[in-house]
C-alpha cells in the first residue's frame, strides 16, 4: 500500500514537508522546487534584512524587510509579520514566494521559540523572542550568482555592498 495514506493518522515529517509545498500554486511550486539553496537564518522582532537582486556584479532593486510580532493559533500554526517598502505580509509554514522575486520565505516545519535576554543601557535585562526562517533562493548567497536574488542579514549586506546605501 506504498503512497496510500489512512485517514486520520499524522503524516511523517517529509510528507508533512512536501503537503506544505504542494499548496503551491502550480507555478510557483515548479519554481521553489527548481531553487537549490535552503537556509535557515535567525529573526526576531525589528531584525532587518535585505532583499536583492545581483546584476553585473552589483546589487539592485535592494529592499529592507523588518521583521515583526509572531501570531500563533492551533489551526494556522506560527506566523511571522513582516514589513517591506510596500506594505506587510505574514510568514506562514507554506512557502511563500516574496513579492514575485525568485526568493521564497516560510516558517520552519519544526518552529522554535527561544526567549533571549538582552542588557539594557540602564543595567536592565528585557527578553526578546527569537525563532528562524527559511529562505529559498535559486543559489547560495555566498556564490553571488548574477542574476539570482538574495534576502541577507543588514550586516552582511553591508560588508558586501559598502558602496550601496540602505534606508530602514
Amino acid at each position: 500500500m506504498a503512497g496510500e495514506r489512512r485517514q486520520g493518522t499524522f503524516l511523517d515529517d517529509k510528507e508533512s514537508a512536501e503537503a506544505l509545498v504542494a499548496m503551491l500554486p502550480n507555478a510557483q511550486r515548479a519554481l521553489y522546487e527548481s531553487f537549490k539553496s535552503l537556509s535557515l537564518e535567525s529573526a526576531f522582532p525589528n531584525r532587518k534584512m535585505v532583499v536583492y537582486n545581483l546584476l553585473g556584479g552589483k546589487a539592485t532593486d535592494v529592499e529592507v524587510i523588518t521583521f515583526g510580532d509572531i501570531l500563533l493559533d492551533r489551526i494556522n500554526g506560527p506566523r511571522i509579520e513582516i514589513q517591506h517598502s510596500r506594505g506587510g505580509m505574514e510568514l506562514t509554514p507554506v512557502p511563500q514566494q516574496y513579492r514575485g522575486r525568485a526568493l521564497f520565505l516560510q516558517v520552519p516545519q519544526h518552529f522554535e521559540l527561544k526567549w533571549k535576554g538582552k542588557q539594557t543601557p540602564r543595567d536592565e535585562v528585557h527578553f526578546v523572542p527569537h525563532y528562524a526562517v527559511l529562505i529559498k533562493t535559486r543559489s547560495r548567497e555566498g556564490l553571488q550568482v548574477d542574476g539570482d536574488t538574495y534576502c541577507v542579514t543588514l550586516n552582511k549586506f553591508r560588508e558586501r555592498h559598502p558602496d550601496v546605501p540602505i534606508e530602514y
